[in-house]
């Protein structure tokens, strides 16, 4: 199995086709600066007012570093603050009541960095637990509502 990462960005319902188009235009060149390029898998659930795209990585320490990576970019950051300005979804436009109540586990650096962008996710998405062994399930039983 491939390791997948998904990007996710929220954007208002009713906008997702003109974002669709921005993110093609002004997010796509970047991401493929960084050597990433949308697989043919197709994310499972929809979410409404979420954009999401996916991406095959070689490993789950690929997804990390390359997370790493856009978050230092300054063109991806300056694009992320410029879509989030003009769509109106900036981490501090989702959570009027304070992003450092929303986000309190971070630091709040790393808060006032994230507020004016887009706000977005990347993250891994699916892997491989580990190469594993097969073997033979046999009948079970039931204990309840639980089955071995």
């Amino acid at each position: 199995m491939t390791t997948l990462a998904r990007l996710s960005f929220w954007v208002p319902h009713e906008r997702m086709d003109e974002f669709a188009s921005a993110y093609a235009k002004q997010l796509a060149p970047i991401l493929a600066k960084h050597d990433l390029v949308e697989t043919s898998k197709s994310v499972r659930i929809v979410v409404d007012g979420i954009f999401s795209r996916l991406f095959e990585l070689p490993s789950p320490d690929a997804v990390a570093s390359l997370k790493q990576q856009l978050h230092q970019d300054p063109t991806w950051r300056e694009t992320l603050t410029n879509l989030g300005t003009i769509f109106g979804t900036t981490f501090t436009a989702q959570h009027p009541d304070g992003i450092e109540r929303y986000y309190g586990y971070l630091a709040a650096t790393v808060v006032a960095e994230m507020a004016p962008l887009l706000r977005y996710h990347f993250e891994l998405y699916a892997t491989a637990a580990g190469p594993g062994t097969a073997v033979e399930a046999g009948t079970g039983f039931r204990q309840g509502m639980w089955q071995n």
